[in-house]
């Protein structure tokens, strides 16, 4: 993990026959070490996006959450995250 910044590599699926945007999305997340000992933690609303996703399309995004109190960690940790408040444009079942 960098100094001052969470990336996020996710990849997105379309699964409906009509194609979308992603607008808005917010990501909680929890990084830990080996040993269970939170190394960052935090929540990031991502607005203002404009993530095209085609019909039966699976596409890969990255997201940076930015926070200057964050310290770099260079060693294998675990990561709990949940996406939520997607916001879609137009919406789709």
């Amino acid at each position: 993990m960098l100094k001052g910044e969470t990336d996020f590599n996710i990849s997105i699926t379309n699964k409906t026959d009509k194609e979308t945007t992603v607008s808005e999305m917010t990501i909680t997340f929890k990084a830990t070490d080996d040993k269970d000992k939170v190394i960052r933690e935090g929540s990031c609303t991502f607005n203002n996006l404009a993530v095209k996703l085609p019909p039966g399309k699976e596409i890969y995004e990255n997201f940076a959450a930015e926070d200057d109190k964050a310290v770099a960690y260079d060693n294998s940790f675990n990561i709990q995250y949940e996406i939520s408040n997607i916001t879609l444009n137009p919406p789709i079942d």
